[in-house]
């Protein structure tokens, strides 16, 4: 989508760069921690498959509650660190002079929980937040790393990967039970997830040392306090 405006158009007065600094250490501290405890999960579930026909320790057994208790727990902690990261991200793509961005902050984070459209919408928006940080002016002709189409495959694969693991387990291996199965699906899904969460950690990582190279280039120029994007230090409002 090419915006019809004069790229060299600096941004709306109205918008306003804030500090992404603690966001983006917020993100990247939580995405550590989903890391370490998919680590724990897949040691876990390899060795209660690997026990399965002396302790029969099922997906639904109350011993596992606790713990898958934990893991969506830190899974729905790390999803709202993210989401402040690519609601700021946004709007900072626009206060550093973004020009017909196609996704609001609200709407970069909303998609993700619209069915079906969450399959494209959200890589849509973050590439469009990848672009507009590589170089605000003009950044319809930027192009994307193969970092992002990488973080997104592996993002909607895996929520998947436990049960069509599952299903081919039971089919290929003689003799398995349906509930030791499970336990190797669940060790297979997290391990798509660290992955997953590695890159999300150099894409977030990458956006803000974009973002923070051109605050300060402008900056330094003066452009924003003419535009009314800023004025005076980098406020950090949460």
């Amino acid at each position: 989508m090419h915006d019809s405006q004069d790229d060299r158009t600096p941004a709306a007065p109205s918008a306003v760069f804030r500090n992404p600094t603690s966001r983006a250490n917020q993100a990247r501290g939580f995405l550590c921690v989903s890391v370490f405890a998919a680590l724990y999960g897949i040691q876990h579930h390899a060795r209660a498959y690997r026990s399965f026909p002396e302790t029969g320790e099922s997906l639904t057994s109350p011993e596992l509650w606790g713990f898958r208790f934990l893991l969506g727990l830190a899974a729905l902690t790390t999803a709202v660190a993210v989401s402040r990261w690519i609601h700021r991200a946004n709007s900072n793509a626009r206060a550093l002079g973004a020009r017909g961005m196609a996704f609001t902050p609200g709407g970069a984070v909303g998609w993700y929980f619209v069915p079906i459209a969450n399959l494209w919408k959200p890589y849509q928006a973050m590439r469009e937040i990848w672009k507009a940080s590589a170089g605000p002016l003009g950044w319809q002709r930027r192009s994307v790393s193969a970092l992002l189409p990488c973080w997104w495959l592996l993002a909607i694969v895996g929520p998947s990967t436990a049960g069509w693991v599952t299903w081919a387990a039971g089919k290929g291996m003689d003799g398995i039970d349906e509930n030791a199965a499970e336990h190797m699906g669940e060790a297979v899904s997290l391990g798509v997830l660290i992955p997953a969460s590695v890159l999300l950690v150099m894409i977030i990582s990458r956006v803000h040392n974009m973002q923070m190279t051109h605050y300060r280039r402008q900056r330094s120029a003066g452009t924003l306090s003419r535009t009314g994007s800023l004025s005076g230090r980098v406020p950090d409002q949460g």
